[in-house]
C-alpha cells in the first residue's frame, strides 16, 4: 500500500437540509485528494434538491432511497452502490465541510499505520474555529463523551460519524452500519467492533465543521441501551435504564415536562426490544 497511491470514494447522506449541501459537494471535489467516486445519497427527502445533482456534479451518482431508514441503512447502501472496490471509503453527513487537505491527511495516517481500521477529523464548529469533538471516550457506565485533548487523539474510544474515513476490508468485515439505530450511537457501535479487530484514531491535523444539535431524548436512551444490550454489557444496560428512569421522574416529570418523561421511557422500553418507535422524525425533532 505504501508504494501505490490508494483509491478512495466517498458516501455523502443527504436528508432535507435544503441548498447548504452544495458547500459539503464542493469541500469534497476540491480536496488536494479527491475521491475517486461519489454516491450521494438522498434519503428519502422529496425536497428536489439533489435533482440535478448529476448534472451538476457529473462525478456524482445519485442514489435515491425509497424511504427514511435512518443513517446506517442509507450509508451501506450508498457503499454498496460503489461500482468497484476501492482501498477507503469516506463517509460523510449533508452538513460537513472539510478543509482542503482534509481526506490526504485521514489517508495518509492510514497508509503509514496499518493496524488502525479507521480515521475522523478534528470536528470544528461551523464558520468557527470552536473545537467540539476530537473523538470521543466512553465512560465506566456508558455514557459517551467528547474529547478535547488533541495529545490524547490516537487513544479515543470512537469517532463522531459526521465523517469516518474506513478501510473497505475493515468495513466488509464488520458487515457495515449496524441498522437497528435509525440515528445516533451507530458511529460509537462501529468504533466499539473496529477497534476490536484493529483500532481507530482521530487526526487532529485533519480539520472539518460541521453544524451540530444535541441527541433527542428517545433516541439517547433507546440507543444507549440497544448498544450495550449488543455488546453484553449488562452493567451498562442496567445503569442507562436507572439513570433514565430516574431523569423521568425528578427531572423531567419534576419540570413538568411529560413528553420528554414519555421520549425517555419509550426510549428504555425500545432499547429493551430493539423495537424502533411508528414515528421516528417526529422524535428526532423533538424538542
Amino acid at each position: 500500500m505504501r508504494g501505490e497511491s490508494p483509491t478512495y470514494a466517498a458516501v455523502i447522506l443527504y436528508y432535507q437540509l435544503g441548498d447548504r449541501i452544495h458547500d459539503t459537494i464542493a469541500a469534497l471535489q476540491n480536496q488536494q485528494r479527491a475521491p475517486d467516486s461519489i454516491v450521494l445519497v438522498d434519503n428519502a427527502s422529496y425536497d428536489g434538491v439533489l435533482d440535478d445533482a448529476e448534472r451538476r456534479y457529473p462525478a456524482c451518482r445519485v442514489l435515491r432511497m425509497p424511504r427514511n431508514s435512518g443513517y446506517a441503512a442509507g450509508m451501506n447502501a450508498g457503499a454498496s452502490a460503489l461500482a468497484e472496490r476501492f482501498d477507503y471509503v469516506l463517509f460523510l453527513t449533508h452538513e460537513v465541510v472539510m478543509d482542503s487537505d482534509c481526506t490526504a491527511r485521514l489517508i495518509s495516517v492510514l497508509r503509514e499505520r496499518e493496524r488502525v481500521g479507521m480515521v475522523g477529523p478534528k470536528l470544528r464548529l461551523l464558520d468557527t474555529d470552536i473545537t467540539w469533538s476530537v473523538g470521543g471516550w466512553i465512560t465506566r457506565f456508558g455514557d459517551v463523551r467528547h474529547n478535547l485533548d488533541e495529545s490524547r487523539a490516537s487513544e479515543v474510544h470512537w469517532l463522531d460519524g459526521a465523517c469516518l474515513l474506513m478501510r473497505t476490508s475493515i468495513f466488509l468485515d464488520i458487515g457495515g452500519f449496524d441498522e437497528d439505530y435509525f440515528l445516533y450511537w451507530e458511529d460509537v457501535d462501529v468504533s466499539i467492533d473496529i477497534r476490536i479487530r484493529s483500532g481507530i484514531a482521530c487526526v487532529p491535523e485533519a480539520i472539518a465543521y460541521q453544524g451540530t444539535a444535541k441527541t433527542p431524548i428517545y433516541f439517547r436512551t433507546r440507543n444507549q441501551i440497544l448498544c450495550w444490550h449488543k455488546h453484553r454489557q449488562p452493567w451498562r444496560v442496567g445503569y442507562a435504564i436507572v439513570h433514565a428512569v430516574i431523569k423521568a421522574a425528578a427531572v423531567d416529570l419534576g419540570g413538568r415536562a411529560p413528553a420528554q418523561a414519555k421520549a425517555r421511557l419509550v426510549g428504555v422500553m425500545d432499547g429493551l426490544t430493539g423495537r424502533l418507535t411508528s414515528s421516528p422524525i417526529s422524535m428526532v425533532r423533538e424538542k
